[in-house]
């Protein structure tokens, strides 16, 4: 009998420390199998690309692999959504972006909010690219600006998708200098510039590292970028801030979150593996190829004070131009 109630009370003083040790015991294991690093868009574009050299650092300093999984659709929603969705284990990541901003706001109806994630650390920044097809009738930007002036509608624009920054980009520079050119909205950037090149649409906005083959190889016309000034990797893409249009700029982000109630322990374990990962000169090398601009790192709170300016500037200008994106 006191056998039997001394076991008990073992157990139960067992339990009881588990409970204690919480957070803290699940921390020191973690991670114990592969984690999922989720892309809302397409692969082939820049996100996708730098997403996935993130990964092989971050999988090399956790000691597990860590794999990208592409789920676009509906301007990055669905992707986002999943990893919302998510058990807040630390398993399921979101390689995030302006989209998770602009969805809330571009759009009547997401299932996610912001504070449905945990900033980790922003790891990526860089400008929006234009290029047209080959055959189209101009060759640079402010050809491109008075044919479509004297054609309003005639021209369309691919992007990767509705209500992603690079839409808005466009949709800011078409209000900056008066013209109308239709949106044709892809799932993802890599399909956009194919059908560019295709003759499909005349103009593609997104990012430089899937437009370069095309524009070495006389596929795509180089028109401009939305920095205030042109980047080393890409300097046959001219500023358009520099071509009478001073001031002009839309530049766009990537970062790691994770789920809401993700353990405080796992929590800093990988905002301090993205941030080492970050700062080697490995991972700038190849986000340079991307476009992106040096020394883009923001890590936990000062990553999430980031979002939510960006989310006022954001809102303000939206409502300011009034600007609608379509599902």
């Amino acid at each position: 009998m006191h056998a039997s109630r001394r076991t008990v009370v073992s157990l139960l003083g067992a339990g009881a420390l588990t409970l204690a040790m919480g957070g803290s015991a699940w921390a020191q294991a973690y991670p114990t199998k592969p984690v999922k690093l989720v892309v809302p868009f397409a692969p082939g574009g820049a996100t996708d690309i730098a997403a996935r050299a993130l990964a092989k650092m971050m999988g090399d300093r956790l000691g597990t692999n860590v794999t990208v999984e592409n789920k676009p659709g509906a301007g990055a929603v669905i992707g986002i959504d999943f990893v919302a969705k998510s058990d807040p284990d630390g398993y399921t990541l979101l390689y995030g972006s302006d989209s998770l901003i602009l969805s809330q706001l571009t759009r009547k109806k997401v299932p996610f909010a912001v504070k449905d994630f945990i900033p980790l650390a922003r790891v990526r920044y860089s400008s929006t690219y234009i290029a047209a097809n080959a055959k189209a009738p101009f060759n640079n930007f402010k050809e491109m600006v008075a044919y479509a002036k004297a054609n309003p509608g005639k021209l369309t624009y691919a992007s990767g998708g509705a209500g992603t920054i690079v839409h808005l980009a466009f949709e800011m520079m078409k209000l900056k200098t008066g013209i109308h050119i239709v949106h044709i909205p892809y799932r993802g950037s890599a399909p956009s510039v194919i059908d560019t090149v295709g003759g499909q649409v005349d103009l593609v906005v997104g990012g430089i590292a899937e437009m370069m083959p095309f524009i070495r190889s006389g596929q795509l016309k180089p028109i401009g970028m939305t920095g205030l000034k042109p980047v080393a990797t890409a300097p046959m893409m001219p500023a358009i801030a520099e071509m009478g249009y001073p001031g002009f700029a839309v530049t766009n982000w990537n970062g790691v979150l994770a789920p809401a109630g993700t353990p405080p322990e796992i929590v800093k374990r990988l905002t301090d593996v993205i941030a080492e990962v970050a700062e080697s000169a490995e991972l700038q090398k190849a986000l340079e190829a991307t476009g992106a601009e040096p020394n883009a790192l923001l890590k936990g709170e000062a990553f999430g004070i980031f979002i939510g300016k960006t989310m006022g500037d954001f809102r303000t200008l939206i409502d300011t131009v009034k600007l609608t994106f379509e599902d």
